[in-house]
């Protein structure tokens, strides 16, 4: 799980963080001299103070062993805890800070172990879950092909197969129709076409002769001629509006003809599905019994997924998210009460890393818990999973209860930021810091500060 709220980013200049501010207060101490009567004390700070510097002041510490660094905080943890005790105030100030300083380290130490063995563990979630989905998709695909009826498929195709038959005939008939109506124009067109020919024959012919007649003759002739023309104009109007309507009637037929090649196509399609009806009933049944005993076999994979998840989940994983948050929580016990500001952040940022360290573990106790309810709600249902739920609880995996405890880390850490003492920009700074976390805490179900300032009002 990742936290979207970086300290750092709002913290980075007017609050002295890690080892330095630790450092720098511990060579103060040792500043007075190594005869008086707390000289011991101050040497052990001054000695825990370079320590940690060489822990943590590199640029990269993590370039370091792992198990170096762990070894380092918990000396200087040990080391320091005759200090923490001193009657001197102000040395018991310092071996606390120093010390919380440490068990930060050592909760980073644990925290990256954890959150390494928590990605193998998201991994083999996935993995698990993907194991599931394949069980019930061979199940679904058993139950699906033990209920194919093949008589009732039949019959749907056979009435697929009529009704296209029923329709190939119709849009024939159509074709049919549209084609004894376009012959029908044609034949027409042809005999006003013949007669265009004839009138315009006839017209040539008698104005051929009126250039030899004379007089009252002559205008006779182009009388006739005229009255002729007129007729040979009169068919062959006929003739162009026939042209256009055999123009409009031949994309339809043109229409029919796709229509007639699409439904024979389908019709063909139907018959050879029926064909092979028999064929896919007998593989229907074998296949089923194959992805039954395929599906059980992934079943048995999952169980054995699920517990190998559970062992790592309560045991490597668990010792080291337990050790991450004993050690958030014991450096930000050490910084309770300690009068100063620095002090002061450096507890709410131990707070808010044991905050994420408990919502990392609730994240993938969740998911184990979500991927098992889910499983074990799957229609058909997986064989020998019922157990599970019961098996998560006895193993003490609770995701609830460690989200829950997430929200009081981080409400704890919200509210230490809050009265963290700072002015100036410093303040503005941590108060942003302060309204992310509360919005963190909202996001995980629990109060937000302003509710809880008006409860107390």
């Amino acid at each position: 799980m990742t936290i979207a709220i970086s300290t750092r980013r709002h913290l980075s200049r007017p609050v002295r963080t890690g080892a330095e501010f630790f450092l720098f207060a511990a060579i103060a101490l040792t500043s007075a001299g190594c005869d008086e009567p707390d000289a011991d004390s101050r040497q052990l700070l001054a000695q825990a103070s370079w320590e940690l510097r060489g822990v943590t002041a590199a640029d990269k510490p993590e370039q370091l062993p792992a198990a170096s660094r762990e070894a380092v905080y918990e000396k200087i943890n040990r080391t320091l805890g005759p200090v923490r005790s001193a009657d001197d105030e102000t040395l018991q100030q310092s071996a606390k800070m120093i010390s919380a300083a440490a068990m930060e380290g050592l909760a980073s130490v644990h925290s990256a172990r954890a959150t390494h063995l928590q990605e193998t563990l998201l991994t083999s979630i996935s993995r698990v879950r993907t194991i599931a989905d394949q069980a019930q998709a061979q199940l679904s695909l058993a139950a699906a092909l033990e209920s194919f009826d093949p008589d009732k498929e039949l019959s749907a195709q056979q009435s697929l197969a009529e009704e296209k038959k029923a329709e190939i005939v119709q849009a024939r008939n159509g074709r049919h129709q549209r084609q004894t109506k376009i012959d029908e124009l044609r034949e027409e067109m042809a005999q006003h076409q013949t007669q265009r020919s004839t009138l315009r024959t006839q017209e040539a012919e008698i104005r051929s002769r009126a250039l030899s007649a004379a007089g009252d003759e002559r205008a006779e002739m182009i009388r006739q001629a005229t009255k002729v023309q007129r007729a040979a104009d009169e068919q062959a109007m006929s003739v162009a509006l026939l042209e256009a309507q055999i123009a409009r009637n031949e994309p339809d037929l043109a229409a029919f003809e796709l229509e007639i090649g699409r439904l024979e196509s389908q019709l063909r399609s139907l018959n050879d599905s029926v064909d092979e009806m028999q064929a896919r009933l007998d593989a229907a049944r074998e296949q089923a019994e194959l992805s039954r005993a395929d599906a059980e076999m992934v079943a048995d994979a999952y169980r054995a997924g699920v517990e190998s998840i559970v062992e790592l989940l309560t045991g490597e994983y668990a010792a080291a998210s337990d050790a991450a948050e004993a050690a958030a929580e014991q450096g930000a016990n050490y910084l309770r009460g300690v009068r100063d500001p620095d002090a002061a952040v450096r507890r709410a940022k131990l707070l808010q890393k044991l905050g994420d360290i408990r919502a990392s573990r609730a994240s993938v106790e969740a998911d184990l818990e979500r991927l098992v309810k889910m499983v074990i709600a799957l229609e058909p249902a997986l064989p020998g999973v019922e157990g599970l739920t019961g098996f998560l609880e006895q193993s003490g995996i609770d995701g609830q209860a460690r989200r829950a405890a997430a929200i009081e880390a981080y409400a704890a850490a919200r509210d230490q930021f809050g009265s963290a003492g700072l002015r100036g920009e410093a303040r503005d700074r941590v108060d942003k810091v302060a309204q992310e976390l509360d919005q963190l805490v909202q996001s995980f179900g629990g109060e937000s500060a302003m509710e809880n300032d008006e409860a107390g009002g």
